[in-house]
């Protein structure tokens, strides 16, 4: 090592630990006093591309040489499952493999008494959303769906499924009811009975329905003084989700009108009429409930219960195959005006995850479902071979590969007149460097090295080799 050399030394010329020769490794000092070669560089090792997790990313984006540390981040809603960090070792390796970013759990839910949640369970990640329902005759007591956040938290507390109340009730005149209330919630039933010296009529009894109405209405207590010639019909009872008006006794030529329930439609005669002969005009209607149109499972999912026919309060729940997603609601109930809550939902195809190409990007970073577009970029010195942006198609495969990054070239260099190139030919690449030297009596002026930069163009422009001049 110096600090003189005379002819014909050789010095041989090595890199530290994490640094790789750029040139050649020894130079002899020549019989003239120069030397047989420049002296070679010492850069930075270099690491393998890294790709960011899926749902994540990398800080900084690369390319990666020896001491470089990147920092691995999770996107919102998502852990990191390994090293926050790794760094570029001398030997070109990594220090640690890069980890991989799951959902976040939030914690288990429990439905409510006497309700139900969908999906069941018995984990959920973000950003999964859990419908709330409650039992026929239940009713919901705050948000009917609450969402897995990114924090692991869930966005509401569940709600409670309370019992439905029907209307407070009257005792008849001359009468009383059992229990008195002052409330009455689903299924509830009341009793009537008539004081002494009274007859009832209408039911003897009354339920609080699921829907929040009486089965019955309160009856009447009264005194019927019958004369020879009066005709009396017999007593009518309102059909199953239905009323009748007036409640009795009747006679000849009473009316009375029967009604349903809403989402419950009349299958008979109203009114009917009582007769001189003692009998109705017709049979007392039913109520049944309202039919809903039928309903086709979406492309690529299915219906449960599938049919063929539905009715009031029906409620049908959609799911998608494997591979694809709902886009609308996961279940439709059949209303009493006839109609459904909601449209059939859509099932759109998932495409497979995309990977950055080394040496690049893209954007977004995913899920895929039809028709999203995915912009892939390269990073500085990197070209872009390929079609970018690409399309989730609707048969779940994207519309181009994923284009590959190609370093960018720089144009050919040649050697100077009397000198000479290392290595003679190629490495135009970016980050190549090629170096220039003199023939014997001839003088290097320029820069020896010159490396292609990240716009495809050389650090310097080619060194000129003039003969050296010996002054006698």
């Amino acid at each position: 090592s110096g600090p003189a050399y005379s002819y014909p030394t050789q010095v041989t010329v090595t890199c530290n630990s994490g640094y790789q020769l750029n040139g050649v490794s020894s130079v002899t000092c020549q019989a003239d006093g120069t030397w047989s070669d420049p002296v070679p560089t010492c850069t930075p090792r270099a690491c393998p591309a890294l790709t960011p997790p899926t749902n994540g990313a990398l800080s900084p984006p690369g390319p990666y040489v020896y001491q470089s540390t990147v920092t691995i981040f999770c996107n919102s809603g998502y852990q990191r499952n390994g090293a926050s960090s790794t760094t570029c070792q001398a030997d070109g390796s990594w220090s640690n493999p890069i980890p991989t970013c799951t959902p976040r759990q939030c914690p288990g839910l429990t439905a409510p008494t006497n309700g139900a949640l969908s999906p069941s369970g018995p984990a959920y990640s973000y950003p999964t959303q859990v419908t709330v329902t409650c039992n026929s005759g239940y009713q919901l007591n705050g948000v009917s769906s609450v969402t897995c956040q990114a924090d692991g938290t869930w966005s509401d507390p569940v709600p409670t499924c309370t019992p439905r109340t029907c209307p407070p009730l009257t005792p008849p005149t001359n009468g009383t009811l059992s229990p008195l209330g002052p409330a009455y919630s689903y299924p509830s039933t009341v009793t009537f009975t008539c004081n002494l010296g009274y007859v009832r009529i209408g039911a003897s009894s009354t339920t609080c329905q699921a829907d929040g109405t009486w089965s019955n209405p309160v009856p009447i207590c009264t005194v019927v003084f019958f004369f020879t010639n009066t005709v009396v019909c017999p007593m009518l009872t309102a059909p199953p989700n239905g009323a009748l008006s007036p409640i009795g006794p009747y006679f000849y030529p009473n009316q009375v009108t029967l009604t349903c329930n809403p989402g419950y439609q009349l299958n008979g005669v109203s009114p009917v009429m009582c007769q001189a002969n003692g009998t109705w005009s017709n049979p007392v209607p039913t109520c049944t409930p309202r039919t809903c149109p039928s309903l086709t499972p979406p492309t690529n999912g299915t219906l449960s219960p599938l049919g063929p026919a539905y009715s009031y309060p029906s409620t049908v729940t959609i799911t998608c195959n494997t591979g694809y997603q709902l886009n609308g609601a996961s279940s439709l109930t059949c209303q009493a005006d006839g109609t459904w809550s909601n449209p059939v939902p859509i099932c759109t195809v998932v495409c497979p995850m995309l990977t950055a190409p080394p040496n690049g990007a893209l954007s977004p970073i995913g899920p895929y479902f039809y028709p999203n577009q995915v912009t892939l970029t390269c990073n500085p010195g990197y070209q872009l071979n390929g079609v970018s942006p690409v399309m989730c198609q609707a048969n779940g495969t994207w519309s181009n590969p994923v284009p590959t990054c190609t370093p960018r070239q720089c144009p050919t260099l040649t050697a100077p007149t009397n000198g000479a190139r290392a290595p003679p030919t190629g490495s135009n690449s970016y980050q190549n460097t090629i170096s220039f030297s003199c023939n014997t009596g001839y003088v290097l002026n320029g820069n020896t090295n010159l490396t292609c930069q990240a716009d495809g163009t050389w650090s310097d422009p080619v060194p000129t080799c003039t003969r050296k001049i010996t002054l006698s």
